[in-house]
């Protein structure tokens, strides 16, 4: 089940990016690496999945956002059967997301420090890369289970 901090951290995580996170498959990634290797408190359970761990919740909760009005996904066509979904914040999601980062530095201030740190890094790592690391950090291969 996903809860409100899980929200709140994830609304952080796509406030902190420098404009929008491109892909879903890295949001999945930098979420499970957060979690594994920075000891961010999420609660999202991760699985394995075709790129590595993946979170159903996660995604229940990006929709969620997206039909608050909160998030905006745009689709790039990357080929004819294939989609990139990039995510970023709405006006509504950019106050939201000042809100939670008053509330984290009044509360946590060590926790939005870290979190700072850690997106700014993933944020310039590429995609092969990032799906090694959160293999890496959650202990899962490459292939869902049969």
């Amino acid at each position: 089940m996903v809860e409100p901090n899980d929200i709140s951290l994830l609304i952080a995580v796509i406030g902190l990016h420098k404009s929008e996170v491109r892909g879903r498959t890295r949001i999945q990634k930098e979420m499970c690496i957060l979690k594994h290797r920075d000891k961010v408190p999420i609660g999202f359970e991760f699985s394995s999945y075709y790129y590595g761990p993946y979170s159903t919740e996660l995604t229940d909760a990006l929709d969620t956002l997206i039909a608050a009005g909160l998030l905006k996904q745009s689709t790039f066509r990357i080929d004819l059967d294939i989609c990139r979904y990039d995510y970023s914040l709405t006006k509504q999601g950019k106050e939201l997301f000042l809100s939670v980062l008053k509330m984290l530095k009044k509360h946590h201030p060590k926790l939005i420090k870290n979190l700072r740190a850690s997106v700014s890094k993933l944020q310039k790592m590429t995609m092969p890369d990032i799906i090694s690391l959160a293999k890496l950090c959650s202990g899962m291969n490459s292939k869902p289970p049969l």
